[in-house]
């Protein structure tokens, strides 16, 4: 698992759930998740495959290699005893007096 630098963890746990780094494997629902909310996202067209790839080689990746990244990005994973599921990636971005956390319902601060 990639972690970033600054944290002094990869995981984070409590009760059935984890919070890890974003994962190169989880651009794919995400996209389909942003795609679903297209309205909500005040996005013009869906996202293709070719631009969630070129934005998480981009904009993600080096994120990981910053001593100070200008936001993280997080999964957070359900367990829920018939084995590990994720409900709908959640995305945390923090900047310098502003975080948001972003779901499938939508966006709070």
């Amino acid at each position: 698992m990639t972690i970033y630098r600054p944290l002094p963890q990869a995981e984070y746990r409590w009760e059935n759930y984890r919070l890890i780094p974003i994962r190169y494997e989880d651009r794919e629902p995400i996209r389909a998740w942003r795609n679903a909310q297209l309205e909500v996202l005040r996005q013009a067209e869906p996202l293709t495959a070719e631009q969630q790839d070129a934005y998480f080689q981009r904009v993600v990746l080096p994120l990981f290699e910053q001593e100070k990244p200008g936001q993280l990005l997080f999964s957070l994973l359900h367990h829920d005893g018939g084995g590990l599921r994720r409900p709908g990636a959640r995305l945390l971005a923090r900047q310098p007096g502003r975080s948001l956390l972003s779901d499938r319902a939508g966006t709070s601060r």
